[in-house]
Order: C-alpha cells, then structure tokens, then sequence
C-alpha cells in the first residue's frame, strides 16, 4: 500500500462550530483503508473551560465496524459529532510537505 506523503486536516460542522484534526496522509490512508482508529485532537474549551477531544474514526459509537464513520467526542462527556466522510458536514483538505 502507499501512503499519501503530508497531512490531512478533517473538519466537522456540529452545528455550532467547526472543528478540526490535523493527521499525518499515511493516517488517512489507513482511514481510508477501513481501519478503526482513536486519535487525540488538540483539545478545546467549552465555555471558557479547557476539554479534551478524541476523534473515532471507522467505529459506530457502540464499537460495531462501521466504514467511513467520525465520532468525534470529549474526556468530559461532550458528543461533537456523529456522522461520516459522506455527510456533508465534513470536509478533507490534503497538504503535501
């Protein structure tokens, strides 16, 4: 398999905001390639109180194999988003380096 060389932002539209995780192409492939993965975002603030993110990526939320599913959630309990890399809430950018 090649890898894609660079990096992969994803960003999700959750009705509020937007919100992105910034990935290295060889990741994405492997997100492509229907491997479930969880990976830590770069953390936000809800209301002004620091939060950490995590991003789920080809795992329905009850941890059946689902391709092409983004579930992006908090250390504290928050759910920021529930959907796919077909809905249109969300948006790839590849950049090459």
């Amino acid at each position: 398999m090649s890898y894609v060389s660079g990096t992969v932002t994803v960003t999700v539209d959750y009705g509020y905001d937007i919100h992105s995780i910034k990935i290295s192409g060889r990741t994405y492939r492997r997100i492509q390639g229907g491997k479930a993965l969880t990976i830590k975002g770069q953390g936000f603030h809800w209301d002004a109180t620091p939060d950490q993110d995590f991003w789920q990526f080809n795992t329905a939320k009850a941890d059946d194999p689902d391709a092409g599913a983004i579930y992006v959630y908090t250390l504290g309990g928050g759910e920021i988003f529930i959907g796919n890399f077909q809905d249109g809430r969300v948006w790839v950018k590849a950049e090459n380096t």
